[in-house]
Order: structure tokens, then C-alpha cells, then sequence
């Protein structure tokens, strides 16, 4: 894996944080799970918490977080406080465990959510909950192909999707997944793909290769 998003010593800020964004928006606000997801990853917040940004991991509360969403994608929804509990919830660790793989992993959350739903680490509750999330990342990353690649690195260095650099390098989105996914050899690529991709990535071509 490559070196961590940000500090670790914000780390569990962070997953405090995504954890109660996530109880408090499925679990108070009745906000679909998938809904919720897809729209914080098209938010700036989200963008700024993968940077490590104090202001969104630290200096507001996941329920802020939640309503700052809301609020910069103006969807419609009822103001209402959140409802305290003693206990965790599901949705609670989840938003915690993805707190953890995308700091882990320095993966974006659009990325993750190519190959994992949130939905799918919410099943992973159990038995997952009652272990390190060390061994969670190295589960979902063996069998989600969450490994790193050098694509991956340097698209994810210039905040790129797999569908944005697809249509920048003149190649189709199946192509970025397979090599990200180790399924096809980057370095058996023909020469003006990984052409294409260096000067999209403002790179050499030997950077690409693995």
C-alpha cells in the first residue's frame, strides 16, 4: 500500500466523523444508504476530507458534515437533531471502516465505491467488527482489487476519475479497470496507450509500468 492520506494523528477524528455522518443521515434523516454516499462523494467536503482538511475531519461534528452535504447539493430534506443511542451502530462502523480504507490505502472515495458499495461494508459488520480494521483493509483490498498500481497513484495525484482519464488518453474505462485491477499487464500496453496516459498524467511512461 502507499503511504497514508494524512496523519494518523487525525485518523480517529476522521472515522468518528464519517461514522456519525453515516448514522446520523441513514438512521435520522432516513436517507437511502447509496443516496447518502453518492452524494457526499460529489461534494467538496468530500475532496477536503480526503485531504486530511482539519476544518472536515476534526473542526465539525458528522452531523454538520451531513448538512453541509445537504445543503451544497441542495437536496431537500427536513432539518432534524439527531437522536442519541449508547450503542454503535452498523452504519456507524461502516462509515468508520471507510474512514479507515481510504486513509489507509490513500484511495479516493469515488474509487473505493467503483469497487465497493457501502452497502457491501455494511454486510461486512459481522464478523469484521470484533477485529482490527487492519484486517478489514486486507480483506477488501484482496478481494476487492483495492491493491495500488502506479495508475492508480499517479490518477488519483490529479484527482481523476477512471472515466475522466479514459476520455482524456483516448482509451475506454474497461482499460483503466483492468490495469488498476492487475487483470491486464500494463506493461504489455501498446506504446502510444501508455503515451497518452503519461502526458494526460504528466509523467514518463516508465512511471506507469509496474
Amino acid at each position: 500500500m502507499k503511504m497514508e492520506s494524512y496523519q494518523k494523528s487525525k485518523l480517529n477524528s476522521a472515522m468518528n466523523n464519517l461514522g456519525m455522518f453515516y448514522e446520523f443521515a441513514i438512521n435520522d434523516l432516513n436517507i437511502d444508504k447509496e443516496k447518502i454516499s453518492s452524494l457526499f462523494i460529489n461534494s467538496s467536503i468530500c475532496n477536503e476530507f480526503e485531504d486530511g482538511n482539519v476544518k472536515y475531519i476534526e473542526g465539525k461534528s458528522g452531523i454538520e458534515l451531513v448538512y453541509d452535504v445537504i445543503q451544497e447539493l441542495k437536496y431537500s430534506i427536513a432539518f432534524k437533531k439527531p437522536v442519541n443511542s449508547s450503542n454503535i451502530s452498523r452504519e456507524y462502523w461502516a462509515g468508520q471502516a471507510l474512514a479507515y480504507l481510504q486513509w489507509s490505502t490513500s484511495r479516493s472515495f469515488r474509487d473505493i465505491f467503483n469497487q465497493i458499495s457501502y452497502s457491501e461494508i455494511l454486510s461486512m459488520y459481522n464478523p469484521y467488527h470484533e477485529v482490527d480494521l487492519r484486517k478489514f483493509v486486507e480483506d477488501v483490498v484482496d478481494n476487492f482489487y483495492l491493491e495500488t498500481t502506479n495508475l492508480r497513484t499517479l490518477r488519483n495525484k490529479h484527482k481523476l476519475s477512471q472515466e475522466d482519464l479514459a476520455k482524456k488518453a483516448g482509451i475506454s474505462k474497461r482499460s483503466i479497470e483492468m490495469y488498476e485491477q492487475r487483470k491486464n499487464d500494463i506493461n504489455k500496453a501498446q506504446a502510444v496507450t501508455i503515451f497518452n496516459l503519461s502526458k494526460i498524467l504528466n509523467c514518463n511512461m516508465e512511471d506507469l509500468l509496474e
